[in-house]
């Protein structure tokens, strides 16, 4: 099976500046219209935002159709929601609350 490429992290890896763009708005159709923006990367935030699993994935199914990259911020570093965000496709996290 062949795995997407993430193009944020190759990016990085290539150290290429990036410039990102953060969505707490809960909406498929704020993320469709950012998606199609110049910005390198999008994150969705669900730790200061009512997003949801269903509202995080809706989001995602809007995004098709653009390369920009997304990053999810699950709510906490609950193993659980992370699962379940690598299930509906998230491939890149920003973490809250390691230790």
């Amino acid at each position: 099976m062949k795995h997407p490429v993430n193009n944020l992290k190759k990016a990085l890896r290539q150290r290429k500046f990036q410039l990102g763009v953060w969505s707490g708005l809960c909406s498929p159709i704020a993320v469709e219209v950012l998606s199609g923006t110049p910005f390198d990367w999008m994150t969705i935030d669900m730790e200061h935002s009512p997003n949801t699993l269903d509202g995080v994935l809706r989001q995602l199914q809007a995004s098709q159709g653009n390369t920009m990259p997304i990053i999810v911020r699950p709510p906490w570093n609950d193993f659980v929601i992370i699962k379940q965000l690598l299930d509906i496709g998230v491939q890149s996290f920003i973490i809250p609350f390691v230790q």
